[in-house]
């Protein structure tokens, strides 16, 4: 037989109930949820952003975006709360008003830009919540305002 009995979605998957940034983070391994809620820290300590969770389709579905003032697309950054592979995605402008000095961009930040897809004008850079940096994607954060 079979068992037709449906199950409750992931709140992160679940496109018609938006959940709280509490279940996100309990949608997370359990080894991941630290990572998460440094990387949410690290980015809320930004004077003057805003947060928000937003569905924003496949693939990220549920996601909490941090934006700033008259800069709503794309947003400063994005935390993915993927269940098995958390990540942060931060768009970086590829225009020369970008403000952004790649020569002091630490190696690996500037590695991770070089393999990132580029989409309409932006570089769409993306770190696993466990290898994120602070101090290193802070130049990232601080070209966009």
């Amino acid at each position: 037989m079979f068992d037709y009995t449906k199950q409750n979605p992931v709140p992160w998957a679940d496109e018609f109930s938006q959940p709280t940034l509490a279940e996100l983070i309990v949608g997370l391994e359990e080894d991941e949820r630290p990572a998460f809620e440094a990387a949410i820290r690290a980015i809320k300590a930004r004077k003057g952003r805003r947060d928000r969770i937003e569905w924003q389709g496949l693939p990220w579905r549920w996601t909490m975006c941090f934006t700033l003032p008259g800069q709503d697309h794309p947003a400063l950054a994005y935390l993915i709360a993927k269940p098995g592979g958390a990540f942060v995605c931060i768009p970086v402008s590829i225009g020369d008003d970008h403000g952004l000095d790649f020569d002091e961009l630490t190696k690996p930040v500037r590695t991770r830009l070089d393999q990132s897809p580029i989409i309409a004008g932006y570089i769409w850079s993306e770190w696993p919540v466990a290898d994120l940096d602070p101090v290193a994607i802070k130049p990232l954060l601080d070209a966009r305002g």
